[in-house]
């Protein structure tokens, strides 16, 4: 039986915004279509579409917000760094669907390790809403995750986040790895938001992930967490994750599995003196 996440997913691909306002006059205020339909609403703003003037949505949304539905918290249109998400959503085509991914192995592992000062790291607590968006990894597929948190005893260059630099940090998924072999590149806020989505939303190599609508609730756990922020108020963390330094890696290590979901993401404070991480991994 398709789940409320999987059904929405559908109607967003195949049905028209017309439709889900007529639905919800008549079904929004009925409990048992409470969770399609919250669904099928921020399925249709990851696409692009801006209902935060659409009276039906909006009081649908304001019973969701009285009702604590983990949805809620959303806006009802995107952020402008979110932009690229909806390049991540699959395609559908008779007889199934089929997506990109943001993120894999490099395939280009002979790398210069790039120079950088050394530093003292020291980790720091991490809380598990760092991994939101690779739960599902580890939950539905065969998936493993790594999330650290780490101070500096002094700002470092943002330029000098490099493989030397990375593999400095006692970080498993780099355990036993050259420094040759470890590939860190930077990237834009937007791109970091686009792997964190996919994963979330799209899943690892056994499942279908949350789809868009649970996709972009958990990316914005997970870089609330990463930027150590304690609400998940959308408009302040985007602001906040804005500022930060954000870089993508992997390695020809162990622990990665490099056959086709692999993702790194680090993120450095706009101080420089702390960086958060996340490494994941899935094979079939």
């Amino acid at each position: 039986m398709a789940t409320a996440r999987e059904l929405a997913f559908l109607l967003a691909t195949g049905q028209s915004n017309a439709t889900l306002s007529s639905l919800l006059d008549q079904l929004g205020h009925h409990p048992d279509f409470e969770n399609v339909l919250s669904c099928w609403i921020q399925e249709v703003v990851v696409r692009g579409t801006d209902f935060s003037h659409e009276p039906s949505v909006r009081r649908f949304w304001g019973q969701l917000l009285e009702s604590h539905h983990p949805l809620a918290v959303l806006p009802l249109s995107i952020e402008r760094i979110e932009a690229e998400l909806k390049d991540w959503l699959p395609q559908v085509r008779v007889g199934g669907s089929s997506c990109g991914m943001p993120y894999g192995p490099s395939r280009c592992l002979d790398n210069e390790p790039g120079s950088f000062e050394q530093i003292v790291a020291t980790e720091v607590p991490t809380t598990t809403g760092i991994a939101s968006v690779v739960v599902n990894w580890q939950e539905e597929s065969n998936g493993r995750a790594e999330a650290r948190k780490f101070s500096f005893d002094r700002p470092t260059k943002p330029s000098a986040v490099s493989a030397g630099f990375m593999k400095a940090l006692p970080l498993l998924c780099l355990e036993g790895v050259a420094v040759e072999q470890v590939v860190v590149r930077p990237v834009s806020i937007e791109r970091a938001l686009s792997i964190l989505f996919a994963a979330s939303a799209n899943g690892g190599a056994y499942n279908h992930g949350r789809r868009a609508a649970y996709g972009r609730l958990e990316l914005w756990q997970s870089v609330a967490s990463l930027i150590g922020h304690d609400s998940i108020e959308l408009e302040g963390i985007a602001n906040a994750a804005a500022d930060w330094s954000w870089y993508s890696f992997d390695a020809a290590s162990a622990w990665f599995e490099q056959v086709a979901s692999d993702l790194g993401i680090a993120a450095l404070s706009p101080d420089a003196t702390a960086m958060s991480i996340l490494a994941a991994t899935d094979i079939d």
